[in-house]
C-alpha cells in the first residue's frame, strides 16, 4: 500500500512539474493579449475592419482561450480540436501578411517593414509553442487519471498558508498596495469620461481596466498577483528610463531647450509626471520585494524572483522599441516629409519629426518646424501611388 500511494505521489509531482507554468508564461500570455487586442481595436478604430481583420480577429479568440489553458493548465474541450486549430492558425497568420502587404507596410520602408515582420514572428513563438504542446495528446493534462489521482493524495500536499507575523504583514502590504491601484484606475476612468465628454482622443481606458483588476486582486491578497506585478513594474521601470533616454537621443537638445522656454509650465509638467509615475512603480516594486511577501511566495511554491531578468527585459523592448522607432522617423516617408515642409516654411527653421500614422492609403507625418524662438506644429500627409508603390504625392498644413 506504501508503495502504491508514493508511486502516485511520484507520477504526480511528475505530473503537477509539467503542468505548473512559470511565472515567463503568465506575463507573456498577458502582454501578448493586450497587445494583440489593441492591434485589432487600432485597426478597426482607423482604418475600420476588413474581410481579412474580421477573420483575424475572429480566429484569436480561440488562439487566447487556448493558449490560456495551457499557461493555466485548464482543459478546454479537447486536443484533437487544438490540433486543428492550430495549423488553421498558422497558416492563416503566414497568408494573412502576403493578403495585407501593402496596407501593413504603407508608413514604412522595405527595411522597416521586414524589421516589423521579424519581430512580431519571434515574439508570436512562444505561442505557437505553447498551443502546439497543448494539442498534443501526450500532454499530461488530456490524462484521465490525473485528476483522480490529484483527488487520492490531496490530503498529502502541504497547505501553502502559514501561522506567522510575516503573514499579517504581506497581506497589509499587497492590501496597500492594491489600494493604489484600484485608486489610479478610478481616476483614469473618471479621466476618460471627461475626455470623451469634450471630444478628446483618450487611451487611459485600457490602464483603468488594468488597474482596477489587479487592485482588485491584491486587495483579495493574490500572491501570485504580486508576482506577477513585481516582474512588470520591474520591466516598466527600465524600459520608462530606457524611453527617457532614447526621446532625449532622438529630439534636437535646440528644440527642448525652444519648448523649455516658450512653456516651462508645461515642460514641468511633464517632468513632474514622469517622476511621479517612476517613483510609484519604485515604490511598487519596493514594497512587493519586501522580505514578508517574498517569504509567502516561497511558501506558495513560486520559483524565486530575479530581478535582473525582468530588468532586462524591459531594456531589450525598449532598444526594439527605439530602432522601429528611429526608422519610422528618419525613413524615406520622413524625409520627403521634411523636404515638403522646407520647401514651404524655407531654411529659418530646422525640422523634427515627432509622430507618424497611417489612414487609408495615407501615411503623415507631424513636424515641428523650429528655431530659438518659435516653435510651428506642422502635418505633412502623402498619399501611396498604387502604380509605383512610392509617396511621391505630399500636402502640408499647420497643425
Amino acid at each position: 500500500m506504501e508503495n502504491s500511494t508514493s508511486q502516485s505521489n511520484s507520477v504526480l509531482l511528475v505530473k503537477d512539474k509539467a503542468l505548473n507554468r512559470s511565472v515567463w508564461w503568465k506575463i507573456y500570455f498577458w502582454v501578448i493579449t493586450f497587445l494583440s487586442v489593441n492591434s485589432l481595436l487600432g485597426l478597426y478604430l482607423v482604418n475600420g475592419f476588413g474581410i481579412t481583420e474580421m477573420i483575424s480577429s475572429i480566429l484569436y479568440v480561440p488562439a487566447a482561450v487556448g493558449f490560456f489553458g495551457y499557461v493555466y493548465s485548464k482543459k478546454i474541450l479537447n486536443n484533437k480540436f487544438w490540433l486543428y486549430f492550430l495549423v488553421i492558425y498558422f497558416i492563416w497568420d503566414i497568408a494573412y501578411y502576403f493578403l495585407n502587404e501593402v496596407h501593413l507596410c504603407m508608413c514604412m520602408s522595405r527595411d522597416e517593414y521586414l524589421i516589423s515582420y521579424v519581430k512580431n514572428w519571434v515574439f508570436s513563438i512562444p505561442e505557437y509553442f505553447g498551443l502546439f504542446l497543448y494539442s498534443r495528446s501526450s500532454y499530461p493534462l488530456w490524462n484521465k487519471e490525473l485528476k483522480s489521482l490529484q483527488n487520492t493524495t490531496k490530503h498529502l500536499q502541504p497547505d501553502p498558508l502559514y501561522d506567522s507575523s510575516d503573514e499579517k504583514e504581506y497581506k497589509k502590504i499587497l492590501k496597500k498596495v492594491g489600494a493604489a491601484f484600484l485608486i489610479i484606475g478610478l481616476l483614469a476612468i473618471v479621466e476618460t469620461i471627461y475626455s470623451i465628454t469634450n471630444n478628446k482622443l483618450n487611451y487611459s481606458f485600457n490602464l483603468s481596466i488594468i488597474s482596477i483588476i489587479a487592485g482588485i486582486l491584491l486587495l483579495r491578497c493574490g500572491i501570485r498577483t504580486a508576482r506577477l506585478i513585481t516582474w512588470f513594474a520591474a520591466s516598466i521601470i527600465s524600459g520608462l528610463i530606457g524611453m527617457v533616454s532614447i526621446l532625449l537621443l532622438i529630439q534636437p537638445i535646440r528644440l527642448t531647450i525652444t519648448q523649455v522656454k516658450l512653456n516651462p509650465t508645461g515642460a514641468l509638467v511633464n517632468i513632474l509626471i514622469t517622476v511621479i509615475v517612476f517613483a510609484f512603480l519604485y515604490w511598487v516594486y519596493r514594497e512587493l520585494t519586501k522580505k514578508s511577501v517574498i517569504v509567502a511566495q516561497k511558501n506558495a511554491g513560486l520559483q524565486p524572483f530575479i530581478p535582473i531578468v525582468a530588468f532586462a527585459l524591459g531594456g531589450i523592448i525598449t532598444i526594439v522599441h527605439g530602432l522601429l522607432l528611429y526608422l519610422m522617423l528618419y525613413g524615406e516617408v520622413s524625409q520627403l516629409a521634411k523636404a515638403k515642409a522646407r520647401e514651404v516654411y524655407g531654411s529659418g527653421y530646422e525640422y523634427h519629426i515627432n509622430q507618424a500614422s497611417k489612414s487609408g492609403q495615407n501615411v503623415s507625418r507631424n513636424i515641428v518646424a523650429y528655431n530659438d524662438s518659435e516653435i510651428i506644429s506642422l502635418i505633412v500627409r502623402c498619399t501611396l501611388d498604387q502604380q509605383t508603390n512610392d509617396f511621391s504625392r505630399c500636402s502640408l498644413r499647420s497643425h
